[in-house]
């Protein structure tokens, strides 16, 4: 019976209009851990009450605004001498007291769209950093208490982290810089720069001309460097393979080394390395929007041994992406991976095979696309 593979991407589609924001987590980040177990974000303006009535109105938030910071002053809703502190109390007014706090709120509230690209530092550079998606439209009955403002309910919008575990420190200064700007809440512009904070919050991504995934090799403890070699070998060899396949030429005949030899060629891929500061991990940034789609999924078939039978007569390898199940890159990945594996002989695909299960069963390597 001929072999039936399919493939989920899991590449996010990052949107020309997503937004990247920078959320810090109180004064000292000393809500981090609040923000990943609550799975959320917020602005530490106790009692603001943004009902929905007032989300359009600026005035009627410079109002609660000036109330919030009065309730933050007394710890609580009474004056020191027991006065409540009503909003009647305050004026609504533009002025400089209120002006970039006024901001945070319209960034928290309107400007934020689902999907959005949150990132919220730690203090120092031992800290972690967060990345996650802005979840649902904000909703303003979601509010919370925190650690640090018990005495009231804060203002939230809730976030899907994605990635927990990065570490300040391990981030390029380039972006780390974009943490000193005091706001609570800042939007970053989209440049070639900031757009690198994708790297770090999505293990598979389609952006413009642009694809990225990250290979794991999470078993990798540090002490075997030959531990590395084969897993290492084999991403090199699909490199090689898609290239043969872009060739033109008939490599049928070549066997797994002299596909190496011959076709591997880094230039069509922006960033393409190995780190193994255990765990390990090859991350893959391509200079169009399907090349590390399509190593990705050629890495998955072979670590199930797949590679072989996928080469048969009427075998045939489908791509899927639940993360984009309409993007117009499925059908292009879906043919470019079947081309590269039917172009190669058994002899080759069987030695892939074998390195790539040796792999898996060494370090775990795992890329994101799933066999499934």
């Amino acid at each position: 019976m001929a072999k039936q593979v399919t493939i989920d991407l899991h590449a996010k589609r990052i949107a020309p209009d997503a937004d990247i924001w920078i959320v810090h987590s109180g004064r000292n980040s000393q809500l981090l851990d609040f923000f990943e177990q609550n799975q959320l974000v917020v602005l530490e303006y106790p009692g603001l009450d943004l009902q929905p009535q007032v989300l359009g109105d600026d005035a009627a938030i410079r109002q609660r605004l000036r109330r919030s910071q009065a309730i933050r002053a007394n710890k609580g809703l009474t004056r020191s001498d027991g006065t409540p502190i009503l909003l009647t109390q305050f004026r609504d007014t533009p002025d400089t007291d209120v002006a970039v706090a006024l901001r945070t709120v319209r960034h928290l509230t309107t400007r934020m769209k689902p999907g959005d690209l949150v990132v919220a530092p730690g203090k120092g550079s031992q800290s972690r950093v967060l990345f996650g998606e802005v979840d649902g439209m904000f909703d303003p009955s979601l509010t919370t208490r925190t650690p640090g403002i018990s005495y009231a309910d804060v203002p939230a919008r809730s976030v899907r982290w994605l990635s927990t575990k990065n570490l300040k420190r391990d981030l390029p200064p380039y972006l780390q810089r974009y943490f000193e700007k005091p706001p609570a809440i800042a939007r970053v512009p989209r440049d070639r720069f900031s757009e690198n904070f994708y790297d770090h919050a999505y293990k598979s991504y389609i952006k413009d001309n642009t694809s990225w995934a990250v290979i794991d090799a999470p078993q990798y403890n540090g002490t075997d460097l030959r531990a590395t070699i084969e897993p290492t070998s084999l991403v090199v060899f699909a490199v090689a393979l898609i290239a043969a396949a872009e060739s033109g030429d008939d490599y049928s005949t070549l066997n797994y080394s002299q596909i190496i030899d011959k076709y591997y060629d880094v230039s069509a891929f922006e960033k393409l390395a190995v780190s193994y500061n255990s765990p390990g991990e090859y991350p893959a940034k391509a200079r169009d929007a399907v090349r590390a789609l399509v190593l990705a999924g050629i890495i998955s078939v072979a670590a199930v041994g797949g590679l072989s039978a996928c080469s048969q007569p009427n075998a045939h390898v489908s791509v899927t992406n639940s993360e984009a199940p309409a993007d117009p890159t499925n059908p292009i990945v879906e043919r470019m991976i079947n081309r590269a594996i039917e172009g190669a002989g058994g002899a080759a695909l069987a030695e892939a095979d074998a390195k790539g299960q040796r792999s898996h069963a060494s370090v775990n390597l795992t890329a994101p696309a799933e066999v499934r």
